[in-house]
């Protein structure tokens, strides 16, 4: 995955991954992940959560195209939230992508650049996703 700023050509890394009360993650945080990674754990960790997660800061209804209640953990508040900090160099000033929902309207997603409010559509200016999956592996 590969950030990028608006009307700027050099690139930004995903640099921190922030999750709260989405599916299994209560409150997660990964840092330094602007560089390659690997997500390893047992069946039911929340892996595929993160990466979800990760395509909801992108346009688009997500990896798994649940409706926003169903994305709350369920043993939460009923709402979500998810941020990413995209970095282009060690002494730039980070930009931060946010998503989520609201108690007042949770079938609503809310989206902030740099704590502004802003459209979906919007983040495609910042963040670029491709996904393959094992039903794509005819491509191979």
């Amino acid at each position: 995955m590969q950030a990028r700023p608006a009307n700027e050509k050099s690139p930004m890394a995903l640099d921190r991954i922030t999750l709260s009360a989405l599916r299994n993650h209560r409150e997660s945080r990964l840092e330094g992940t602007g560089r390659f990674n690997l997500l390893v754990g047992e069946n039911g960790a929340g892996k595929t959560n993160v990466l979800e997660a990760l395509s909801l800061l992108a346009p688009g209804r997500g990896l798994r195209r649940a409706a926003l209640p169903e994305v709350a953990d369920r043993r939460g508040p009923g709402t979500f939230a998810v941020s990413a900090a995209l970095t282009a160099d060690a002494g730039s000033e980070p930009v931060v992508l946010g998503t989520g929902t609201q108690p007042d309207r949770p079938r609503r997603r809310v989206v902030q650049v740099n704590g502004a409010e802003t459209s979906a559509v919007s983040l495609g200016e910042w963040l670029a996703v491709g996904w393959l999956t094992p039903a794509m592996d005819g491509l191979f």
